[in-house]
């Protein structure tokens, strides 16, 4: 659906204008869209937005045959006391059939029976509704414009037609992708730390274990970490960074003693478990607090004592 105007040569011949509004409207309106604007961000760059309308024009046959200048249309704004003001090019660039415009002028021989009117908005507009009016820079000689005489429609003070274009400021949207998705990648991290990870991978609620036999005393402070192991493989005894963050700090015993791995694990708040190596047998799976376990090396025949607190 296009905006029509309507002219007259011959005053004998009635003309209006129509753009989709109410036929009682004194001032026709009608609205260009909404441009969204963002800053430039990594590789996303912003590509202005053309506004487009298309404007149908009904020239009567008089004014067909008999004009010897095109009319000329402008697009004005209002001022802070009221006056019409052109729209300059620092505000807005204007393209007709697609092609930029000198002075955003628009120019209409008498054959003409539409064209199509985009606008684009500069970086020195401002973010708002802007209200323009298409006025009458040069008449072509016509007799009536919208059922209007010369001295009505050269008026400085009247226009055509009332136009809205809106500029909205938005976030680049490269921008606005990574600052959600990095937020939302800090939240699900800070759930899965303090909610998820305790539940999953829980963390000593005892304080020490202690191991001790004729060659060894160890007491190992233990709340806090996910496990304790004991091994005799300094290449075992090392954790990843990813790990230790996601899934618990495990503290390593490196002794040759341990010939086979021999690891210790949260259960509650008076107990842990025991999972002995394939080299060691022990009195009880589950170690309750003050209570002594005899942990031995099947190989060697060595016993360690063991009491958590």
């Amino acid at each position: 659906m296009c905006s029509k105007i309507k002219f007259a040569f011959i005053v004998s011949l009635v003309c209006f204008l129509a753009i989709g509004c109410d036929s009682e409207t004194k001032l026709p309106s009608t609205s260009w869209g909404r441009s969204k604007v963002y800053d430039d961000f990594l590789w996303k760059k912003h590509v202005p937005d053309t506004l487009t309308k298309t404007i149908c024009f009904d020239f009567n046959e008089d004014s067909r045959n008999h004009m010897r200048e095109p009319l000329v249309l402008g697009i004005f704004k209002k001022n802070d006391s009221g006056r019409y003001v052109q729209v300059m090019e620092n505000e807005m660039l204007l393209f007709v059939d697609k092609q930029q415009i000198d002075g955003n002028t628009i120019t209409v021989p008498p054959t003409t029976e539409k064209l199509t009117v985009g606008v684009v908005f500069t970086k020195d507009a401002e973010s708002k509704v802007h209200y323009w009016y298409i006025k009458v820079l040069e008449d072509g000689g016509l007799d009536r414009i919208n059922d209007t005489d010369p001295s009505q429609f050269n008026d400085d003070n009247t226009a055509l037609m009332e136009v809205t274009a809106e500029k909205k400021k938005v976030w680049n949207p490269l921008a606005e992708g990574m600052t959600f998705g990095f937020s939302g990648f800090i939240i699900a991290l800070l759930v899965w730390i303090f909610i998820l990870k305790p539940m999953f991978f829980p963390t000593f609620k005892i304080g020490n274990i202690s191991i001790q036999s004729d060659q060894f005393s160890n007491v190992v402070r233990a709340r806090g970490f996910h496990k304790v192991i004991l091994t005799s493989s300094k290449d075992k005894a090392k954790q990843g960074f990813f790990e230790k963050t996601f899934v618990g700090e495990t503290k390593f015993i490196v002794d040759p003693r341990w010939t086979s791995d021999v690891a210790f694990e949260p259960r509650d708040k008076t107990s842990i478990r025991i999972r002995q190596g394939k080299d060691f047998m022990v009195d009880s799976r589950i170690l309750k607090k003050a209570q002594e376990y005899t942990l031995e090396n099947i190989q060697t025949g060595s016993k360690s004592k063991i009491v958590i607190s």
